[in-house]
């Protein structure tokens, strides 16, 4: 359903300061595809996945969803079927609006009309069954600031509105480094949950091998903006973390 053809991406062209981030890069995604990305610094992950969310485009080559061109839309056009949970929790959310405000915003990527709209009953009642599902006592909080709670509540949010939404795509950027370990479990759960169930794509960035083993049934290895290692689930499986930690050497 994603399909990436030739791309690349040089910052700096012909100068001094020139940096090949991503070099002819070519791989076909099936829709459900749970895709853990690893890599060390500077080798295109991140470049990767702005390309996939619009907020870069690529000098050359193409990205097609399902049949359509979408190389040169820009993020606001991908929105209505890609979403993005960010490394720090506070860009997910506007923290000046109420989780209701926030989860009405977020109804935007695929109704335009929700700008004119009152939020009613019938989509209170939604929002708050969606939370309760999460068992954080957040539905108890719809009308509370987003910016008063916690960046794992707010983490857990963002999965909860991508669970509402539209979309097809799921970009998870480093979405647990600012979190404790007990919440980063929770937020990963919930995020594994919410791809089986919705039959969403997924892209996981993350620099814990121990991640990169427990979630996903693809593993892309990025190395000098390319992808030098792609894994199927069976292949994940007879790899050793100490194996992978070879290949950062």
């Amino acid at each position: 359903m994603l399909e990436i053809n030739h791309v690349s991406k040089t910052f700096f062209p012909s100068t001094e300061r020139e940096i090949k981030s991503l070099i002819d890069i070519s791989i076909s995604i099936k829709q459900g595809d749970f895709c853990t990305i690893v890599g060390g610094n500077g080798s295109g992950k991140s470049t990767f996945l702005n390309m996939i969310a619009g907020t870069l485009f690529p000098d050359q080559g193409n990205i097609m969803l399902d049949s359509l061109n979408i190389t040169s839309f820009p993020d606001f056009q991908r929105s209505k079927w890609i979403v993005r949970v960010f490394q720090d929790p506070l860009l997910g959310t506007a923290g000046e609006l109420t989780v209701i405000e926030n989860f009405r915003l977020a109804a935007l990527r695929t109704d335009k009309r929700s700008l004119f709209k009152r939020i009613s009953q019938n989509f209170e009642a939604q929002v708050k069954d969606e939370i309760s599902k999460l068992g954080l006592g957040l539905e108890n909080k719809i009308y509370n600031p987003m910016g008063n709670l916690s960046g794992g509540q707010r983490q857990a949010l963002t999965l909860v509105m991508a669970g509402m939404s539209e979309a097809k795509i799921l970009l998870l950027d480093e979405p647990t480094a600012a979190l404790d370990p007990k919440t980063a479990y929770i937020l990963m759960e919930l995020a594994q949950k919410l791809i089986k169930d919705k039959k969403l794509t997924a892209f996981f960035i993350t620099h814990d091998l121990k991640k990169a083993f427990q979630y996903g049934n693809r593993l892309l290895f990025f190395q000098s903006g390319k992808i030098v290692k792609d894994f199927n689930q069976e292949e994940k499986n007879i790899i050793s973390v100490s194996e992978m930690s070879e290949w950062f050497e």
